[in-house]
């Protein structure tokens, strides 16, 4: 299977690879930089047929992810001194943590 990384527009995303990318048993977790002032964005596709699952805006994103890890709950994203929380079946915001 193929998919776009951008879980929005692929013209407003920055042209090139995603910033953090973790591979879980069941899916894919990527985040990327978006055009601009826009937050950057963290997606979750599944590796059982690449659908994506969710895809989120990082709070307080003035800098280019830097890592994405995923437990068994939980997916968190760093970036610029700041790390983000989310619901690893939902992508809902749980928290966030940063200067």
């Amino acid at each position: 299977w193929i998919s776009e990384v951008p879980g929005v527009s692929p013209l407003s995303a920055e042209a090139d690879d995603p910033a953090a990318t973790f591979i879980a048993d069941d899916a894919v977790f990527l985040a990327y930089a978006m055009e601009g002032d826009a937050p950057a964005r963290v997606t979750a596709i599944a590796l059982d047929g690449g659908r994506r699952l969710w895809d989120q805006p990082l709070s307080e994103s003035r800098f280019d992810p830097r890592y994405v890890i995923a437990g068994r709950q939980r997916v968190a994203v760093g970036h610029g001194g700041h790390v983000d929380v989310y619901d690893r079946a939902s992508g809902a915001h749980v928290f966030h943590v940063g200067r």
